[in-house]
């Protein structure tokens, strides 16, 4: 009966549509081809049913959470190790295995840091510590990737987390961050300079071009898109940079009216959970998502 619930099903359903997408997609410009696309659609079903399979069960959920907390932050602490091990301090980081890509990697473990905060509260003693040491961990690696979209919208998430604090542990937490911030401005003025510099050097990073071409491409084929396989007319970065742009362009209007189904429906299936942290964090999670998929990630599957 999981197809019979729409938020299972509206995923799965819009998976489907990309696959069958395939059948009209642009001609692949070399690799991949329609099979690999078409076993990327297969990997990310059997990833999202088993991810619904597991927190389903009793205990699954704690489980999978455990387990994403843990890779997270192993992934992230070796990435760190291997880059300051080969003396790139004054680069942009690139992640290690599944994270590889520094604006992808940033993304996968900005999410594992929201989850890691989120449980945070309920920790105890020895759990707290080590949940404390993820978050470090797992922030150092974001920061030093130099990936801004996942870096703001991973502290989005984690101020939807401090909503949920009584209003004298924010005002506190206010107060020690405005006096952290006074302190080094007062040990080193440039070291906030530099961070700021951190962040708008880029610019849009030519995100704006990239859009642009996205919408002209996708008034070209609105309705069911171009498939998996179209690529933008540039030498670089020929995709959207945008969740809902590339499932626009590759799945059209059909694909995108899904997707924003799906996430509708999640959100209006949080917002009916009981208050509390687990609520908290899977608010927190969505936020997080939904806005790293405004600027850095580039397709469902």
């Amino acid at each position: 009966g999981w197809l019979a619930d729409p938020l299972i099903g509206l995923p799965v359903l819009l998976v489907a549509w990309m696959a069958l997408a395939l059948l009209w997609s642009d001609p692949p410009e070399g690799p991949p081809s329609r099979w690999l696309w078409l076993w990327n659609c297969l990997c990310t079903l059997g990833f999202f049913l088993s991810t619904v399979h597991l927190a389903r069960s009793p205990k699954g959920g704690s489980q999978l959470a455990a387990t994403l907390i843990a890779a997270g932050t192993l992934n992230a602490a070796w990435a760190i190790g291997r880059f300051l091990a080969a003396g790139g301090i004054e680069e942009r980081m690139p992640g290690w295995a599944e994270t590889r890509h520094p604006i992808l990697g940033a993304a996968i473990i900005g999410l594992c840091l929201v989850l890691a905060a989120g449980r945070l509260p309920l920790a105890r003693g020895a759990a707290r510590l080590w949940l404390l040491a993820a978050v470090a961990v797992m922030a150092a690696f974001i920061w030093l990737t130099g990936s801004r979209g996942p870096l703001l919208a991973t502290m989005a998430g984690c101020a939807v987390l401090l909503a949920r604090l009584p209003r004298r542990w924010l005002l506190g937490g206010a107060a020690a961050a405005v006096l952290a911030v006074a302190a080094v401005h007062v040990y080193d003025p440039s070291i906030i300079g530099d961070f700021v510099r951190h962040l708008t050097e880029r610019g849009w990073s030519s995100r704006l071009d990239i859009w642009r071409q996205s919408l002209e491409m996708i008034r070209t084929q609105p309705l069911v898109g171009h498939g998996l396989t179209a690529l933008l007319p540039r030498a670089k970065d020929a995709f959207p940079h945008n969740l809902y742009l590339s499932t626009w362009l590759y799945a059209g209007a059909v694909g995108l009216a899904l997707l924003i189904a799906a996430l509708a429906l999640t959100a209006h299936g949080l917002w009916r959970l009981p208050p509390g942290w687990e609520r908290q964090t899977l608010m927190a999670l969505g936020v997080s998502g939904c806005l790293m998929g405004l600027t850095d990630l580039s397709q469902v599957v």
